[in-house]
């Protein structure tokens, strides 16, 4: 799970609720199962509408997960373990919490304006006006982000540990989502025997030039080394023989065929996504919190939150 907050003035309920992006033409319904979690929409939305400034009116958290599928209990948990971390200085009146899940029904497209490849999993957008209930004074229980990121870094891997869920950091190489893991869980996933790192680069690299003309694959591959063109029973293929190695590669694989390679693009990427659908990320077991988190989250929890939340008022009395 990877947390990002941002936030806006206006439009949240629209996109929740309608889903319109720029790129892709769906409509919330046709894109995900909403599955409300915390609060009410209307009433969130009302507070913001209520909240008489130009400048940000209200928080937008993404809580993006890695696994394709996640039950709504362990949503809910931690949809309430979230509410309690960001709240552990306020009181339940003090302020509006919303929060809904999306489940992904169409699991990946492609980008109309860039070309560019988008898989979708599970994720939870959490919304939070900017204004305390009770006092009228601004709120944001994490003031500047930049100068809080350890306790909610450590609130992050926490929620991971306690479900069992990915962690971004534990491969940094790789984008949480997007093309970039769509590429790099191919070449983990779907490539087997020896050179797998090889074939993989050698895809990343066709995949990133968008190569669709054969002769211009086999240029290509002279970046890699000595290239000699075989023939087998289902047609040629190419040979790659590394500076420096014993023997060379033989790029049999379907996404070094002619076919492949000539396939536009977006086919090409299309075609990807499929085969990855078969592989399924699910969350594992749970595993303990590391000390040196808990040690940080007691902090939050005892004094950096109380001094968030006063400085913040103090600031905007």
């Amino acid at each position: 799970m990877l947390i990002k907050i941002s936030g806006g003035s206006d439009g949240i309920k629209e996109y929740l609720e309608n889903g319109q992006k720029q790129g892709r033409d769906f409509t919330r319904d046709e894109l995900d199962e909403r599955v409300i979690l915390a609060g009410d929409l209307a009433a969130t939305d009302s507070v913001i509408q209520s909240i008489d400034r130009d400048s940000e009116r209200y928080l937008h958290i993404t809580l993006a997960f890695k696994e394709d599928e996640i039950d709504r209990a362990t949503l809910e948990g931690i949809a309430r373990d979230f509410q309690e971390f960001a709240f552990s200085a306020h009181q339940a009146d003090e302020y509006s919490f919303y929060a809904e899940a999306h489940l992904p029904k169409i699991k990946s497209y492609t980008h109309e304006q860039t070309g560019e490849f988008v898989e979708r999993k599970p994720h939870i957008h959490i919304v939070v006006p900017k204004t305390n209930l009770v006092s009228g004074e601004h709120l944001n229980p994490f003031g500047l982000v930049e100068q809080n990121e350890k306790f909610i870094d450590a609130f992050q891997e926490h929620v991971n540990a306690k479900y069992g869920l990915a962690s971004p950091k534990d491969n940094r190489r790789v984008e949480f989502t997007g093309e970039s893991e769509m590429i790099s869980r191919y070449k983990g996933d779907l490539f087997e025997g020896q050179n797998k790192a090889l074939r993989g680069e050698i895809l990343e690299t066709m995949l990133a030039r968008k190569v669709e003309r054969y002769e211009d694959f086999r240029d290509m591959l002279g970046e890699f080394g000595e290239v000699r063109t075989r023939a087998g029973k289902a047609g040629e293929y190419q040979n790659v023989k590394a500076p420096g190695e014993a023997k060379g590669v033989n790029l049999k694989d379907y996404v070094f065929s002619r076919e492949f390679v000539e396939l536009p693009d977006a086919e090409k990427r299309r075609h990807l996504a499929g085969e990855l659908q078969r592989k399924y990320e699910t969350a594992g077991p749970p595993r303990k919190t590391p000390q040196e988190l808990a040690d940080t989250l007691r902090e939050w929890r005892e004094f950096r939150a109380k001094e968030v939340k006063h400085k913040i008022g103090r600031a905007h009395v």
